[in-house]
């Protein structure tokens, strides 16, 4: 079970990174995430890391969506 921790380590990453998106998709696939590709330009995005997912129409969208659950996971709802 994913901690406080591992979320606070894969939002530094994806914080710091020059590429949101290609970090993602790496982090997604180095902890057994899933990542969907998005399929033209309708519909939605989704992505999972630790168990908690971010959807969007855009994968940037998504992620933004996820680094927003994570943040709740790691400080608590709003």
């Amino acid at each position: 079970m994913p901690t406080r921790q591992d979320f606070t380590d894969v939002l530094a990453q994806l914080t710091a990174s020059t590429d949101v998106v290609d970090k993602a998709k790496e982090l997604v696939r180095a902890r057994g995430g899933n990542w969907t590709e998005p399929q033209g330009h309708l519909g939605l995005f989704e992505i999972q890391i630790d168990g908690v997912f971010g959807i969007g129409p855009t994968p940037t969208a998504a992620i933004d969506d996820w680094m927003s659950q994570a943040r709740d996971v790691v400080t608590g709802p709003r």
